[in-house]
């Protein structure tokens, strides 16, 4: 028998690989929602506010500056700490996105990061 009658008998007869159902879940693997877990009270001596999430299983200590807070309120000379857990909260939503856009691309790998102007397009609009 020749290697192409062999290969063609070994595909007729492979009832296994003919079964699977094709799926667009088999192909493409789900992606877990990002969660915040954790939103600290006060800001780190870097003047970074930190927080914690959850994602694909595992937890991240993502730090966000002072001045990307500021610059997403459009407000300058933060100093206090409540003004910082304000103005994130105020852009909770986007400052996830962009945190989850930051892990899916590999940032995230020692288990912190800090985030940066760049992370955030909107701010040069």
């Amino acid at each position: 028998m020749t290697f192409s009658e062999q290969m063609n008998s070994v595909s007729a007869s492979d009832e296994t690989t003919a079964s699977l159902p094709i799926s667009d879940e088999a192909v493409t693997p789900a992606t877990d929602a990002l969660s915040l877990v954790d939103l600290a009270s006060h800001k780190t001596m870097e003047e970074a506010l930190p927080f914690t999430v959850e994602w694909a299983g595992t937890s991240y200590r993502i730090f966000v500056p002072r001045s990307v807070l500021e610059d997403l309120d459009h407000a300058t000379s933060y100093r206090q700490d409540e003004q910082l857990v304000a103005a994130f909260k105020r852009n909770e939503e986007l400052i996830l996105k962009r945190t989850l856009a930051v892990l899916e691309k590999g940032r995230g790998r020692w288990g912190t990061v800090l985030l940066k102007q760049y992370d955030f397009p909107e701010l040069f609009q």
